[in-house]
């Protein structure tokens, strides 16, 4: 579970640092949680999107409807 506030160009590098290990090594789900980030997340949206797409990979993407904080993000990503 990733959680994410305002922070897309910081995630990404990470994100796409973690998928270069895990696609080669394990079937993984991912799931993406923003926690209402009130910069443009756009650009997560649409690598989760080609990551399905292109490598078929198990990605949700969550957006919380208001800032829950990292513990309340996580956990709902869990549920």
């Amino acid at each position: 579970v990733y959680t994410v506030h305002n922070g897309a160009s910081m995630f990404m590098k990470s994100f796409l640092s973690l998928f270069q290990t895990l696609h080669e090594v394990v079937e993984s789900e991912i799931i993406i949680v923003d926690d209402a980030s009130n910069v443009n997340i756009r650009p997560i949206s649409l690598l989760v999107e080609k990551l399905k797409f292109v490598f078929h990979l198990n990605v949700t993407f969550m957006r919380n409807p208001g800032n829950l904080g990292y513990g309340a993000s996580t956990n709902l990503g869990i549920d």
